[in-house]
């Protein structure tokens, strides 16, 4: 604080007022008399800022500067949890909170205990810092913001997700996955593991997103949950806005980095691609600035644009972030492999080899060429091969396929080799139909709320290749049913020029 820095610490810096970190600890739920939102939400926005310009800024002036304001905030907070904070788990919910401070209490309120990605920030800042001590704190630090409500279920891979706000627990995530890196304790890493795989199936939609509302409902009811939202709640038709953006933001973070850590699972990029392409390049309004907050998804559901200042919510900053970084998750290299983990054009300098490579494409990519424009190293490549291509996927090495037959969701191999300018990798992967089913059945009760009689059953998303496909002037589940083959030899796609 600016100018009562005696009073509240030296190294607060946040856009909330300083008396809000002591708020929490006393308890105070969002939005009441008493109101405290979040204030290490914001704390976070800041601190992660400051640690991207320390890491990326070309001025080192500038970059050391950003350092050493992100330290003081970061040792700010590992004065405050240390000296003021603790953890008591046994008891009831009273006893938690005899006293203030109690960790286990504070990050488990809703949205007041909401601290977005402070343990990620610190335990990256950690890594950054030389001085043994403020290291040592700032890894101290990143580990107060664990929810051990949240986390000692999930590590014993128990779904303890269900009805909790979706974005405030996202991050907490991603940082476990972060304080593993610094702490080695393979708790974080289960933790972050098992919340990505419960995700798959119980929770996310066929776009990749997550959540209804804000929230997580209850696991396989996606179906459900699209066809009654806000009905509940009194509104007479179902709100099709449910997917959060931010939350599809952060789980894509959190695919990444647990990418770093398996590679060869491609799982993870599989389900990096849906989301990317159904959900985050879709949240961008084509013609002028405007993001998505929530997401459209079910009958008669268009795209909810908004986030013009000052009305903007946080999927409109993260908003900004989402649509400059489509490619970053392109390459992932190790000392003597690449994996090449999605198709679109983008240039690779492989700094550690000295070798540079293109790869061109339509995007989405139906085919794609990846060229070595300079430089020579010798490495083995892996290429992914989507989940979705079950029919005529290949890859060629300057004009030879290096296999017969392709696993759909893995990596096709080229060895270990001494690759040289103008190699050419050439793959193709022509897109296919498949329906997305549902894990839930929509009940007869609601879809023949029309006055149409349905019968219960199950309900997907038509897909093409990655691709979740939408339907227009649909307003009804009888409208929405199709008759169709098996082989889907019956629908017909018609691309544009």
């Amino acid at each position: 604080h600016k100018t009562k820095w005696a009073t509240y610490g030296y190294g607060y810096l946040n856009a909330i007022p300083p008396h809000h970190p002591a708020l929490i600890e006393m308890y105070r739920a969002y939005n009441n008399s008493d109101w405290v939102w979040a204030p290490y939400y914001s704390i976070h926005k800041q601190l992660a800022g400051l640690i991207d310009i320390a890491t990326y800024m070309d001025d080192k002036s500038i970059a050391d500067k950003a350092l050493l304001i992100a330290k003081d905030m970061g040792l700010w907070v590992w004065n405050r949890m240390h000296y003021r904070t603790y953890v008591k788990k046994d008891g009831t919910q009273e006893e938690h909170r005899t006293h203030p401070g109690n960790r286990y209490e504070m990050w488990n309120m809703y949205i007041a205990g909401e601290v977005g990605g402070m343990g990620e920030s610190l335990a990256r800042l950690s890594e950054m810092v030389s001085a043994p001590e403020e290291k040592a704190r700032l890894i101290e630090a990143s580990n107060c913001f664990d929810s051990p409500a949240f986390y000692e279920p999930l590590s014993k891979n128990i779904d303890d997700i269900r009805n909790r706000h979706a974005n405030q627990h996202i991050p907490m995530i991603i940082g476990a996955l972060r304080s593993y890196l610094s702490n080695n304790d393979t708790f974080y890493y289960h933790v972050s593991h098992n919340f990505w795989n419960l995700i798959q199936g119980r929770y996310r939609y066929s776009t990749g997103g997550v959540g209804n509302g804000e929230m997580f409902r209850q696991p396989y009811t996606q179906i459900v949950s699209m066809a009654m939202n806000g009905v509940s709640e009194g509104e007479s038709h179902s709100n099709p806005h449910i997917n959060e953006t931010c939350c599809a933001y952060n789980l894509l973070k959190l695919t990444k980095d647990l990418n770093c850590f398996n590679p060869d699972d491609a799982r993870y990029m599989d389900y990096y691609e849906r989301t990317l392409y159904n959900q985050i390049i879709g949240s961008l309004h084509p013609e002028h600035y405007q993001t998505t907050y929530q997401y459209a998804v079910g009958l008669n559901a268009s795209k909810p644009w908004g986030n013009e200042t000052p009305q903007s919510t946080c999927c409109g900053g993260t908003g900004s972030e989402n649509h400059v970084k489509y490619q970053e998750a392109t390459y992932f290299v190790s000392d003597n492999t690449l994996w090449v983990a999605l198709y679109m054009p983008t240039t690779l300098h492989w700094e550690e080899k000295n070798i540079t490579l293109q790869q061109e494409c339509l995007w989405p990519a139906k085919s794609s060429t990846i060229k070595v424009t300079a430089g020579e190293a010798r490495f083995a490549m892996k290429l992914r091969v989507p989940y979705w291509a079950t029919d005529g996927f290949d890859v060629k090495l300057n004009g030879i396929s290096i296999a017969t037959h392709y696993q759909p969701c893995s990596y096709a191999v080229i060895p270990t080799r001494q690759w040289k300018e103008n190699d050419i990798v050439e793959i193709t992967m022509p897109f296919t139909k498949h329906i997305d089913y549902g894990p839930d059945k929509l009940p007869t009760e609601i879809a023949s709320k029309d006055g149409h009689q349905l019968e219960t059953a199950w309900v997907g998303t038509l897909m093409y290749g990655p691709f979740a496909m939408t339907a227009t002037d649909i307003t009804n589940w009888t409208e929405a049913t199709l008759n169709i083959d098996s082989r889907l030899a019956s629908i017909t796609v018609v691309e544009p020029n």
